[in-house]
């Protein structure tokens, strides 16, 4: 039965005396015998030029590569790129490869997703016009001295702690101080919260002033 393995670096591959040699840059080597059905395995690489803050604009470069021997001696390897990645969009270029023309190496630059960024903004337009219909109600509310009604302090409270789920429920699960928040989260939240404590004290002195004898 023949062996084929492969070793985390180029510098480390020795020859192997058993059949074909599989190279590829990871910390750990893998091996597969000959003949056996190769399976799927998850591979970290690290990314550069770009920052999770950014999202959902932010964008992100890397590259993989790789070789193979036979009889110690490096064959032509060819490889077929393909992203199922839903999250990201990812474009993929011929690189320098570090083993020479036998060795296959790519340039990879990945963004976020067609369809995630339209969610996205999607999700910040909805944001900012609950800010919005909850701004006009507390201003007709209080120029119309209106009172407590509680029906729209309900409806307030309910919309800002909602938001706060909302957000949560952005594709990638993005952390808090993104490009989400800044551009619209934390400004709906700002705007329900004073918005719900402008109406309370109107409503507290309107309700006041009724209940007050007349002399």
């Amino acid at each position: 039965m023949r062996r084929r393995s492969s070793r985390p670096r180029p510098e480390t591959a020795r020859r192997s005396q058993h059949g074909p040699h599989l190279g590829i840059t990871w910390p750990a080597p893998l091996e597969f015998m000959a003949h056996e059905r190769l399976t799927f395995r998850d591979v970290q690489i690290a990314v550069t030029d770009g920052s999770i803050s950014d999202y959902p604009f932010d964008t992100y470069k890397t590259g993989i590569g790789f070789w193979a021997r036979l009889d110690g001696k490096q064959v032509p390897v060819r490889m077929l790129f393909s992203n199922n990645d839903t999250l990201f969009s990812v474009s993929a270029t011929p690189a320098p490869s570090e083993q020479g023309a036998a060795g296959v190496a790519l340039g990879l630059a990945l963004a976020r997703s067609g369809s995630l960024l339209a969610f996205t903004v999607f999700m910040m337009v909805v944001m900012w016009a609950l800010a919005a219909s909850v701004l006009m109600a507390a201003w007709y509310l209080t120029t119309r001295r209106e009172g407590l009604v509680w029906a729209a302090l309900g409806w307030m409270a309910a919309t800002l702690f909602a938001l706060s789920a909302f957000r949560n429920n952005a594709p990638g699960t993005p952390p808090i101080g993104c490009v989400l928040d800044w551009f619209a989260f934390l400004w709906a939240e700002t705007v329900i919260a004073l918005c719900l404590i402008a109406v309370v004290i109107a409503g507290v002195r309107t309700a006041l002033q009724r209940d007050d004898p007349v002399v």
